[in-house]
């Protein structure tokens, strides 16, 4: 049931891998990975799903040579450049994070944070019909980025501290029914519990490490609005 891969590339993120080289999630020494595209170069007893060539992508760690099992490996679609194909597991938190959201078509959302998965999380949401489309980030570079992607509102939080705030309110629904935090860090969370409408859904994606919870419970609570973790892989 397992595979022999060799690696092509291997993604690496950038709050990941400082949690994990900080020692902040697993002691070290240790292995670490967990977004890499290979190709298979040999296959074991029972394998009928892969062969020898095949293009494959799989939470395996850095490394060049990976004996992984078959339910842990997905085939890289058709087509698709291998360097590209390395972001999958990046792609895929942000997907789970919107199904995790249950957002509804026609819902507005907030996104806190423009990295790799703030990024592809707006463009999910994006197509799954969020209007407005509303994201936060303290770099130019990628608020710029998101607007060119399609969406429809974004802010520079260090310049505009009141952006998001404002732009909430102009909603005039009493609060965002989604919110996504992926800013790496904790006390935006505290931001997205007071604009959180009612019932509404506060997803936090980033994970921190050595820092404290802000006290969003009050506000949560009295909303009855949830708060959902998306960690998944």
């Amino acid at each position: 049931g397992e595979l022999l891969l060799e690696a092509e590339y291997s993604t690496m993120s950038p709050g990941t891998e400082h949690s994990l080289m900080s020692g902040f999630i697993v002691p070290l020494p240790t292995n670490i990975g967990y977004s890499m595209a290979a190709k298979v170069i040999d296959v074991g007893e029972g394998v009928t799903d892969y062969k020898v060539g095949d293009c494959v992508v799989t939470t395996g760690e850095h490394a060049q040579y990976l004996v992984m099992h078959e339910l842990n490996v997905t085939p890289a679609p058709k087509g698709v450049d291998m360097e590209q194909a390395a972001f999958w597991n990046l792609g895929h938190t942000g997907m789970y994070a919107l199904r995790r959201s249950d957002l509804q078509m026609g819902e507005p959302c907030v996104v806190l944070g423009q990295g790799f998965v703030g990024a592809i999380t707006a463009q999910c949401a994006r197509i799954a019909g969020a209007i407005p489309v509303i994201v936060a980030d303290l770099d130019n570079g990628s608020l710029a980025a998101a607007k060119k992607m399609g969406v429809d509102i974004a802010i520079n939080s260090k310049e505009d501290p009141d952006g998001i705030n404002k732009a909430v309110e102009e909603l005039g629904i009493g609060g965002v029914p989604v919110i996504f935090e992926a800013t790496g860090s904790r006390e935006p969370l505290l931001q997205a519990a007071n604009l959180i409408s009612e019932r509404g859904r506060l997803v936090m994606i980033s994970q921190v490490h050595g820092e404290d919870m802000p006290p969003i419970d009050d506000q949560i609570m009295q909303k009855g609005a949830s708060l959902i973790g998306t960690y998944v892989n």
